[in-house]
């Protein structure tokens, strides 16, 4: 495995994964998709997955970027009360919920070394942990967090 992902997967588990843990959350075993990247967690739920993908993206002239999707995979006819959907975890704070606390609706975290992957890593672990597990869980919906206008 290349550096970047090998640093990167360790320090998504080290930042966030005792809370994806803790929710039910299982990394994975991936190694082909880890040397790509991709790092994905699963929660079974009725008949599908809740889904946390961490995607690295690495260049050696360029600091490194890291996204995070949100995704349920449900089967059709599935009777869990979720739609399937693909959202990043940027647009879902920005389309959703109308919460512009990143600068952009399609951000990307930058990092260059540990300090700032794990600055990055706990800023979107934190919006992950408030946002976006509940939301994928169904406890939290935009209009229900919308407050009086």
């Amino acid at each position: 495995m290349s550096l970047v992902p090998e640093l990167f997967r360790q320090g998504v588990l080290t930042v966030v994964g005792q809370a994806l843990d803790a929710a039910g959350y299982r990394l994975d075993r991936a190694p082909l998709a880890w040397n790509s990247g991709l790092f994905r967690f699963r929660r079974p739920v009725g008949q599908g997955f809740l889904i946390v993908d961490y995607q690295v993206l690495a260049h050696p002239n360029h600091p490194s970027r890291f996204q995070t999707q949100l995704a349920r995979d449900m089967l059709a006819g599935s009777r869990s009360g979720l739609p399937a959907v693909r959202i990043s975890l940027p647009r879902l704070l920005w389309d959703e919920f109308r919460v512009e606390i990143l600068p952009v609706p399609d951000y990307w975290w930058t990092f260059s070394g540990a300090s700032d992957l794990a600055e990055g890593l706990l800023e979107s672990g934190k919006l992950l942990a408030g946002y976006g597990l509940p939301w994928l869980e169904g406890s939290l919906r935009p209009d229900a967090a919308a407050g009086p206008v």
